[in-house]
């Protein structure tokens, strides 16, 4: 089951942004997603990150581009760590868009790294880092964060 959450105080700190709208006048649109961290609930989280960027006006790159993103991150979190949900926040700031994908306690920093020939697995964080303009990870309250940015 996905949810789209609305978006509180608490939801803003654990995100690691500005999703308060009253915080950050730049803010321009925004969703929570949540769901079952499970192969079943990847597509329902592309098809929520990807209407919402949609009907927020996003050219068609940059949906593309984190709809991939989100889709990788957060298979890295379901086959990496062992939370229960799936959380992703984005929001559009300014001309910009800032993708959060919650869980990460299994990577202690980011390097993505181009995984060695015949290897079936470790493209994620590359994929990632490459469709958006900048990959950082986040430590919010104890909860590790992949945070992305694309320019839009």
């Amino acid at each position: 089951m996905i949810g789209l959450a609305g978006v509180s105080t608490g939801d803003a700190q654990r995100m690691g942004g500005s999703l308060d709208p009253g915080r950050d006048p730049a803010v321009i649109a925004q969703i929570v997603v949540r769901a079952a961290a499970d192969a079943t609930s990847l597509s329902p989280v592309r098809r929520a990150v990807r209407r919402h960027l949609v009907a927020a006006g996003a050219a068609p790159d940059v949906v593309a581009d984190l709809e991939l993103a989100v889709s990788e991150l957060a298979t890295n979190v379901i086959r990496h760590s062992s939370t229960d949900d799936i959380v992703v926040g984005l929001e559009q700031v300014g001309s910009s868009w800032m993708l959060d994908v919650h869980g990460a306690a299994s990577l202690d920093a980011i390097a993505p790294e181009i995984p060695r020939v015949g290897s079936v697995d470790g493209r994620g964080l590359v994929v990632a880092a490459a469709v958006t303009d900048h990959l950082e990870l986040i430590d919010v309250d104890g909860d590790r964060i992949v945070r992305c940015w694309r320019a839009g």
